[in-house]
């Protein structure tokens, strides 16, 4: 019985290591299972950290739409406040342009009528001053006034042939202006004789006078005579054709009325400038400006 027992109790021994050894193997098992229990409550708490931090962005996107949705009613507003303004101002515009096409058709006809009432063809005579020192010419005239005419006179009729007796004749030949329409050219009667007359014909201005649109004397400006065609120069932007050309003897001051120097400028320039500024004015349309010069010689 003694063997049965050593036998019973060697076997009782061998399944207590068993279980030792199974109790080991649970402490382990049971020592990892708390290592991830460990991990996942430190993943629950991030996770609720994340959620709550959620919370707050979502919270502040709200706040941030309600803020957008309150800034685009404003803008809105403001928009269609905008789109009102601009539909008036559309409105006064059309209207202005109506009133614009209603007075430029006005300005039309009454150019129209101006050019018929003084003449589609104008012609105007200017007289320049005597040049200072010819031994011939005699002072300047101030006014309008009986001034020499012999210098002039005798310009236009030296490829006559008979030059002393024209000089003669000229030398008390004078020119005077009874309105600013008129010219009347006079010399004394019988300055030439009959003989004289045959071989070189003495021009005909005893007594004549002559009516142009407009006379300008010796001391006329360059602003007079351009305020006689300044009322031409918008014709030339509603599409009419315009000529404005000076025409007389060499020396006559047909460069200085066209062009003039920089202190006391021309047609030609005074014409150009107020072309860009009508130009100007007309912003909007369709504006072309072409400047060709020629030169004959």
């Amino acid at each position: 019985t003694a063997a049965a027992l050593r036998r019973e109790l060697d076997g009782r021994g061998a399944e207590l290591a068993r279980l030792g050894v199974e109790l080991a193997e649970e402490r382990r098992h049971a020592s990892k299972l708390h290592g991830a229990l460990a991990d996942r409550d430190e993943r629950l708490a991030s996770l609720g950290r994340e959620a709550e931090q959620l919370h707050l962005d979502l919270a502040a996107e709200a706040s941030r739409a309600a803020a957008l949705r309150d800034g685009l009613a404003e803008r809105d507003s403001r928009y269609r406040g905008l789109e009102e303004e601009l539909r008036l101002a559309k409105s006064s515009t059309a209207t202005a342009l109506r009133r614009f096409d209603s007075e430029q058709a006005a300005r039309r006809q009454l150019d129209r009528k101006l050019r018929d009432l003084k003449g589609n063809v104008r012609v105007f005579c200017r007289v320049r001053p005597l040049v200072a020192g010819n031994p011939q010419a005699l002072p300047l005239a101030s006014s309008f006034a009986d001034v020499a005419l012999a210098s002039a006179t005798r310009a236009a009729h030296r490829s006559s042939g008979g030059s002393a007796r024209w000089q003669a004749a000229a030398a008390g030949a004078t020119f005077s202006f009874p309105d600013a329409r008129t010219v009347q050219l006079r010399s004394p009667p019988g300055a030439l004789s009959e003989a004289d007359s045959l071989s070189a014909p003495a021009p005909a201005f005893e007594s004549s006078s002559f009516e142009y649109d407009a006379v300008f004397g010796p001391t006329s400006t360059q602003a007079e005579l351009y305020a006689q065609v300044h009322e031409l120069v918008p014709s030339v932007l509603d599409g009419f054709d315009v000529c404005i050309f000076a025409y007389g003897a060499t020396g006559s001051g047909k460069t200085f009325t066209m062009t003039g120097p920089v202190a006391d400028r021309g047609l030609n320039p005074r014409a150009l400038q107020d072309i860009l500024a009508h130009a100007e004015r007309r912003r909007g349309e369709e504006e072309s400006v072409e400047l060709v010069f020629f030169f004959f010689f």
